[in-house]
């Protein structure tokens, strides 16, 4: 069974420390503080803070384009209409095209939802909720369960050198055509992980060996990767296999994979000399990688 996920909690906790703000200043439609607080809450405290960014700018422009619209006329079918163009071609000119849906939103709920109290103040409650959701959201995911990065990228970094000798050992004993697309999405997670903790570090120089250690195995696996390509192309279309392993080669995989690979006669041939080539080379990536996972982070 699959479990809840801190995200998913600090959503709901966002939602319930805005609806307790709310109703103790008496505020009997929470609606707007609770999306901003939802939409607000991302993986990261940097996605929180751009989102949140996002919505407020689109907020407060389809705030001014509702009021201006609500006091011609509120309800008004033909000025609800016209007014999405103002505000669309409005965030267009500021670029901020990110912002366009909740500004539309925004202004839709001012021009037909507006039943008691003045324009004005319609559209000041509902910038104040959307910024308190905002600022709850970031609040929470901030200082509740603050996301442990370096535990996830170093956990993500041993599961991927995992991974290459695994599909390793399958391309030396030739079992077929290997899978390699898992291996590039692991790559790619990586990376996207890196990024996202590089977006969260406050200084250049916060734990930068961490950074340096990831960013070595994402490189190393990449090569790897790509020498696996290039075999899994040899031995594909070379079926049956011609391909054999030199001594040398055969020597290195059985030394660090602790077991016997089929002896077989070697070709000296080009597809052979390419092929021993980039098994070589992979059989270095792996002792690297093998090396760095056995430091301790």
């Amino acid at each position: 069974m699959q479990k809840i996920g801190m995200r998913n909690i600090k959503t709901a906790i966002s939602v319930f420390i805005c609806i307790i703000i709310l109703r103790a200043f008496h505020s009997t439609f929470p609606f707007y503080a609770c999306i901003a607080a939802v939409i607000t809450m991302q993986s990261t405290v940097h996605n929180s803070f751009t989102t949140g960014k996002n919505r407020m700018i689109g907020t407060i422009i389809g705030a001014i384009w509702g009021l201006t619209f609500a006091l011609i006329s509120p309800n008004n079918v033909f000025l609800s209409s016209i007014g999405i163009i103002f505000v669309i071609y409005s965030l267009n000119l500021l670029n901020r095209k990110n912002s366009v849906i909740i500004a539309c939103v925004v202004f839709l709920a001012i021009m037909t939802n507006l039943k008691e109290g003045t324009p004005l103040v319609y559209s000041l409650s509902r910038v104040i909720e959307t910024f308190l959701g905002i600022l709850v959201s970031v609040l929470v995911n901030y200082y509740i369960f603050h996301p442990k990065f370096l535990d996830d990228l170093h956990k993500d970094g041993k599961i991927l050198i995992d991974s290459i000798f695994i599909i390793s050992k399958e391309a030396f004993n030739f079992n077929g055509n290997v899978n390699l697309s898992t291996l590039k999405i692991q790559i790619s997670k990586l990376e996207k992980s890196l990024d996202s903790y590089l977006s969260e570090i406050q200084s250049e120089n916060a734990e930068s060996q961490h950074v340096l250690k990831i960013n070595s195995v994402i490189d190393t696996s990449k090569t790897a990767y790509n020498h696996l390509v290039i075999l899994d192309s040899l031995t594909f279309t070379n079926s049956p296999c011609n391909c054999y392993f030199n001594e040398c080669n055969r020597f290195n995989i059985n030394e660090l994979f602790n077991e016997n690979v089929l002896s077989t006669t070697y070709i000296n041939n080009d597809i052979n000399i390419v092929f021993n080539f980039h098994v070589q080379n992979l059989l270095k990536t792996l002792t690297i990688l093998r090396e760095m996972y056995s430091e301790k982070y």
